[in-house]
């Protein structure tokens, strides 16, 4: 049996579950699809376990662990392989974010919202979501619109726009296997 890296060798330890630096560093040492696939599937379990709404409440952590899924995702990709392995991360992320946003009491607190968290949103949507996920996400992100428009009403009809996180924005979309 081939191993990650191309040669036959023993299965390689996988890095500690909120290593995800080193998750990433396995992903981008992969020089076949067989060994993405393989990543891409320990990975999912990693990211299950990841617990998001602590992680957002650690912003250099939350950068960090961003980051690293970006570069794992983008190496999975090199690969030729969709990196699916985020999709439950990304849900919980943008109903926590949803969350969060819509508990804001005036449009001062949206607007530090968007600067504490809009490249967390845009890194979210790029996730690979299966078309059922998306659906779902739709369905439980949508009511911080509202939200953000009864603030704006109470202010007066303010002109930040408050949209609520897009589940079909760049990059959320379902690829066939």
């Amino acid at each position: 049996m081939m191993a990650c890296g191309g040669h036959a060798a023993t299965r390689p330890t996988p890095p500690p579950a909120d290593d995800l630096d080193a998750w990433a560093d396995r992903a981008c040492a992969c020089t076949d699809r067989a060994c993405a696939e393989q990543v891409d599937q320990a990975l999912t379990a990693v990211a299950e376990a990841v617990d998001v709404a602590r992680l957002l409440d650690d912003h250099e952590r939350a950068t960090a662990a961003f980051e690293a899924k970006d570069r794992a995702v983008h190496c999975l990709w090199d690969r030729r392989t969709v990196a699916y392995a985020f999709e439950s991360w990304a849900d919980k992320s943008l109903v926590a974010l949803a969350d969060r946003l819509c508990a804001c009491p005036d449009l001062g607190c949206v607007d530090a919202f968007y600067r504490d968290h809009g490249d967390d949103l845009a890194m979210l949507l790029a996730v690979p979501l299966h078309a059922a996920t998306r659906d779902v996400l739709r369905a439980q992100v949508s009511p911080a619109g509202a939200c953000v428009a009864r603030l704006q009403d109470a202010a007066g009809g303010a002109t930040d726009d408050g949209a609520a996180p897009d589940p079909d924005g760049a990059g959320a979309t379902e690829v066939a296997p």
